[in-house]
């Protein structure tokens, strides 16, 4: 089996590479950093045997180059039989202050970058009988937050796209589901996230803390999985709790007067 990860070379995209090759599939490292891809696959020789884990240059927004690596992927390393969609950008500010060039490449990585790679990949799973696609989203495409106009409905836009794939491949045996983090410890995190931003996030999710990139390595391993082939179309949220929470102060529920009940 061959699975292809785009952004691996660094945040969620390297987690997830990470854990499948140490699980021995055929892992292909995607991503427009060539450098600090060769630093992640030189990370990973000792970890599984070189023909495991290839590095293939990309930026995911070009139609051209896209069809070309994931040609030189099928000639390297075999048919790909699951997708991980994790390229993506993030550029907070005010939409008054948005530039119309950071609209533009926000949704060309997070969405078209998305569809290009997995129609693709299709062509592999389609002639075989059976993929699996999983596309990372966000919480931002659930719930608006400040700061978040392009790369909030950006998000929102991969979560349409995959049940949109999931109905057209399902006869196909092919799954596509995605899965929207919450908050989690990632160098995007730590570039986009000032102290007040993450103070609010541990402030407003219920399990108080960010994410661990291992809880969403968890969820797309469940997607993947024999288990979750009858699973299509679906967005899986790992976020503590932040998409569904309302009130979370305590002090609400005192009072000097007792509680009545009414039945």
């Amino acid at each position: 089996m061959t699975m292809v990860v785009t952004g691996a070379a660094s945040g969620l995209g390297c987690a997830i590479a990470e854990r499948f090759v140490r699980r021995r599939l055929r892992v292909a490292l995607v991503d427009r950093d060539e450098q600090r891809l060769l630093e992640v696959r030189q990370s990973l020789q000792g970890v599984a045997d070189r023909d495991d884990a290839e590095i293939f240059p990309l930026d995911v927004t070009d139609a051209g180059s896209v069809a070309q690596t994931f040609d030189a992927i099928r000639a390297r390393l075999g048919a790909i039989t699951m997708l991980v969609n994790a390229a993506g950008v993030a550029d907070l500010r005010p939409a008054t202050e948005l530039p119309l060039d950071v609209w533009n490449r926000t949704f060309a990585v997070n969405v078209t970058g998305t569809l290009l790679c997995s129609l693709e990949a299709a062509h592999d799973m389609r002639a075989i009988g059976d993929g699996r696609i999983v596309n990372i989203a966000s919480v931002s495409g659930l719930r608006a937050s400040v700061g978040r106009v392009a790369y909030g409905p950006s998000k929102a836009a991969v979560i349409s796209l995959t049940a949109h794939l999931a109905v057209e491949w399902a006869s196909d045996g092919i799954t596509v589901n995605a899965v929207a983090p919450g908050p989690i410890e990632t160098p995007m995190a730590a570039s986009v996230h000032n102290p007040i931003a993450r103070q609010a996030y541990i402030d407003h999710v219920p399990a108080h803390r960010y994410g661990h990139p291992s809880e969403i390595v968890a969820a797309v391993e469940y997607l993947v999985s024999e288990g979750a082939r009858y699973v299509t179309g679906q967005t899986i949220v790992v976020d503590g709790g932040y998409a569904v929470a309302g009130l979370l102060d305590r002090r609400m529920l005192q009072s000097d007067r007792p509680l009545r009940t009414q039945l």
